[in-house]
């Protein structure tokens, strides 16, 4: 949830945490990494983003930096 506080003070784009991964590929990542991570004894992370007709690479590209600035102060 840390991680999702702080991607919301980026205003230009609405987050969300849904169980909902979309089907065939995502949804086979989704529910298999947390499986597959538990083993190693790690944690996984799965983010879906969308297509860059919704959101542009630019836009993708500054909120993905975000993202991993946001992982990387919680650890």
């Amino acid at each position: 949830m840390f991680v999702l506080s702080f991607m919301e003070c980026d205003n230009s784009v609405q987050f969300m945490i849904s169980d909902d991964a979309g089907r065939f590929v995502c949804n086979y990542v989704y529910h298999q990494s947390p499986r597959f991570s538990e083993q190693k004894g790690n944690k996984s992370l799965f983010v879906h983003v969308p297509l860059f007709s919704r959101i542009d690479e630019e836009t993708q590209m500054r909120l993905a930096a975000s993202l991993l600035e946001a992982i990387a102060s919680a650890c």
